[in-house]
């Protein structure tokens, strides 16, 4: 009996490893280039769920410099990060956006969520 082995060389989405392999990769890849900034590295490594990251942070100044070093290290392992929502500079006009199934009013920092279906 002859044994061939093959060697996936792009990860496929949509599969049921898909999450797992992300992480993996994600992992890796902050693991490997922890010292760029191990501040904004650790903060990342802890935040990511499946494609979205949720991190809280004190001030502006650090919200520049967490989204200039992501962006920058992720770009750096093939990641293309997008989308940033803040809440900062406050805005009472703010819009109320969709984020990890729960709606989030940046005006006044609310998390909600609808249970409708519970009546169901």
């Amino acid at each position: 009996m002859n044994t061939k082995f093959f060697v996936m060389l792009e990860w496929f989405f949509g599969v049921r490893s898909s999450p797992f392999l992300l992480e993996a990769a994600l992992k890796y890849h902050l693991a490997k280039n922890c010292d760029v900034d191990p501040f904004v590295t650790k903060r990342l490594s802890n935040s990511f769920y499946v494609d979205n990251i949720l991190i809280s942070v004190h001030n502006e100044s650090e919200l520049k410099r967490l989204i200039n070093v992501s962006n920058e290290l992720m770009k750096k392992g093939g990641f293309e990060l997008r989308d940033w929502e803040s809440s900062a500079p406050r805005d009472v006009n703010s819009k109320t956006i969709d984020f990890l199934g729960l709606k989030w009013n940046k005006s006044y920092e609310i998390l909600s969520i609808n249970l409708k279906w519970l009546k169901e």
